[in-house]
C-alpha cells in the first residue's frame, strides 16, 4: 500500500499550523552536498523547516550549523550522520544533542576512518558493532533508501551478508521516503517497515539548495 503524501499547499499549510516540518536526510560540502552549512541554515530558515544534516561519515557540517544558529538550534536543527559501514549499507543516526553526535563519532567512526579517506569512504566497521557502540544512548536508528540498488541498500547487500536482515530490525526505523529514490523502492521499504512496526523517516537525500525541503515530514 503506498504511503500516505501530502502534496497540495492548503494541506501543508494546515500541517505547518500545528507540527514542525522536518527533512531528515540532508548533505552539505562537508561531505559530497554543494550548500554551506550556513547556506543550508538560511534555506531551511527560508523554507520554514526544521533541518538534519547527515553528512556521509562525517559531522562538522552538523556542528557548524549548530553553532551557526545559536540559542535556536534545537528548535532548527537534528544533529546526525549518514555512516557508510563496511557493508555498504547506510545507516542513519540522529542525536538530540551535538556533544552526543561528537562523543560517538570521536569513539566509534574517527578511530577507524582509512588515512586518506574521502567522506564517502565506507568506514570498515560492521553495522553490529556501530550498533552495540548505540546502545542506551539517547539517539534514533534507520535504514538510509533500504531497497536502493545504485546506493546499495540493506536489502540489495543481504545476499552477500545474510544477517544484515537481523540487524535492520534492531533499528528504530526505517527511510521509507527519499527525495533520489523511485516511488516503488520508496513503497517497498514503508511495506516492509509497516508489518514490523519500525519507525518510518523521510527526507530529501538532498545534496543542493533546490533539493532540500522536497521531502519533509510532519512531527
Amino acid at each position: 500500500m503506498p504511503l500516505p503524501r501530502v502534496t497540495e499547499a492548503e494541506a501543508v499549510a494546515d500541517l505547518r499550523a500545528d507540527r514542525s516540518l522536518v527533512d531528515l536526510h540532508y548533505h552539505t560540502t562537508w561531505s559530497d552536498g554543494l550548500a554551506t552549512p550556513r547556506q543550508a541554515l538560511d534555506r531551511a530558515h527560508e523554507l520554514g523547516i526544521r533541518l538534519a544534516i547527515t553528512d556521509h561519515n562525517m559531522i562538522e557540517g552538523a556542528l557548524e550549523a549548530w553553532s551557526l544558529a545559536g540559542e535556536d538550534a534545537p528548535n532548527l536543527l537534528v544533529p546526525g550522520i549518514e555512516i557508510t559501514t563496511l557493508e555498504r549499507v547506510h545507516l542513519l543516526v540522529y542525536f538530540r544533542r551535538p556533544e552526543a553526535l561528537q562523543e560517538f563519532f570521536l569513539k566509534s567512526i574517527a578511530p577507524h576512518r582509512p588515512r586518506g579517506a574521502t567522506a564517502t569512504t565506507p568506514i570498515p566497521v560492521r553495522v553490529e558493532d556501530l550498533l552495540q557502540d548505540l546502545h542506551g544512548q539517547e539517539c534514533f536508528t534507520a535504514a538510509a533508501h533500504p531497497f536502493a540498488i545504485a546506493k546499495n541498500g540493506w536489502m540489495t547487500v543481504r545476499s552477500r551478508f545474510d544477517y544484515i536482515l537481523d540487524r535492520i530490525e534492531e533499528l528504530d526505523g526505517v527511510e521509507v521516503l527519499n527525495g533520489q529514490e523511485l516511488d516503488g523502492t520508496n513503497d517497498r521499504a514503508a511495506a516492509w517497515a509497516r508489518p514490523r512496526s519500525m519507525g518510518m523517516v523521510a527526507g530529501s537525500d538532498g545534496h543542493t539548495l533546490g533539493e532540500m525541503g522536497r521531502v519533509v515530514m510532519a512531527l
